[in-house]
């Protein structure tokens, strides 16, 4: 099996574990009203989060699908290393919040799984590419995840 559809496997462990915990761990935190950054976070019910997700993973399976089908694994390496700095946001956040965050323990395991798959196909992309490819990753990650916040929340 290629790095193409092993990363989706990887994806979703991640997200499983946001499904499991997220909707709990957000009313935890919004009842905790001593700390200024829940504020910024949304109420979303758990039906609505495996929505989002399940959103998020048809995006990233379509993306899979084109970039194999067209053989860019520069364009993939760019989504890769954008979920991985979106793993690094998590940790990020468990720092901040001095503790647990959905999706912080298979996200950590998938960093280094992650990590491991560049490692192992390192010699077959151009990191020039990548980088180029990285920024419109990133914003099409962002434009999504805002739009399907606004859409669950309308």
């Amino acid at each position: 099996m290629n790095i193409y559809f092993i990363f989706p496997l990887i994806f979703m462990l991640h997200e499983l574990e946001e499904i499991a915990f997220m909707p709990g761990w957000v009313a935890k935190v919004k009842a905790n009203k001593n700390n200024w950054l829940t504020e910024m976070i949304p109420e979303i019910s758990a039906k609505n989060f495996t929505l989002m997700v399940l959103e998020e993973y048809i995006l990233l399976l379509i993306i899979t699908l084109l970039c194999w089908w067209t053989k860019n694994l520069d364009f993939y390496f760019a989504v890769i290393l954008a979920y991985n700095l979106h793993i690094l946001f998590h940790i990020g956040q468990a720092i901040i919040f001095k503790g647990y965050i959905p999706g912080l323990f298979l996200g950590i395991v998938s960093l280094g799984l992650v990590s491991w798959l560049i490692w192992l196909t390192v010699d077959y992309v151009s990191w020039d590419k990548i980088f180029v490819f990285l920024p419109p990753a990133i914003i099409i990650i962002v434009v999504n995840l805002f739009s399907i916040h606004k859409w669950i929340h309308l």
